[in-house]
């Protein structure tokens, strides 16, 4: 067993491992709330020159099953490890104003590994072994589950998976108290 999955090795339908995975961009302006100022505000903070945040770049785009996208954007995240999560916060204290270094080069392009950090879902998931090819289930709440690695940048997923958090934490505070007034 690998010690860590590919993001297509996951799925709540065990059929879908038969077709060809998807790919995804993690940062998209309207999806996850990258408006001209947040982009901005996310270039500054990832030292980077204004306009050279590229939501084109393969750092950007994962390859997950054709399931996935959307349960992504409904409450199963994909995030840095502890460890990854902890450099980073270690990465923006350090880079003050004299030594900015752009977050890609503090956080090179290579693969990274992440957690599956399940919040609003109890579905099954399906778990295939890319050398064996064998599929195991895992049921709520997904105990054993290993940690995956991808090429995505850790920050594009850190700051997707906060954002997805906070509009879907609003949208049900907005439905909730419509509901009771």
């Amino acid at each position: 067993m690998p010690v860590s999955y590919p993001f297509d090795a996951i799925s709540t339908d065990p059929s879908l491992f038969d077709s060809e995975p998807v790919s995804v961009p993690i940062l998209q302006t309207e999806e996850c709330g990258l408006c001209p100022q947040i982009k901005d505000c996310l270039e500054y903070n990832w030292s980077l020159r204004r306009g050279e945040l590229d939501l084109d770049s393969t750092h950007n785009l994962v390859q997950v099953r054709a399931d996935m996208p959307h349960q992504m954007e409904s409450g199963l995240y994909f995030v840095p490890t502890p460890t990854t999560f902890q450099a980073i916060l270690s990465q923006a204290a350090a880079n003050d104003s004299h030594t900015r270094i752009p977050y890609t080069e503090s956080f090179p392009i290579q693969d990274y590994e992440y957690i599956l950090a399940p919040r609003c879902i109890d579905v099954p998931l399906y778990l295939r072994d890319p050398e064996s090819g064998e599929t195991q289930r895992f049921d709520h709440p997904y105990h054993g589950l290993p940690t995956f690695s991808s090429s995505v940048h850790p920050f594009h997923l850190a700051y997707n998976s906060i954002s997805y958090g906070h509009v879907k934490s609003a949208l049900h505070h907005l439905r909730c108290s419509r509901t009771i007034s």
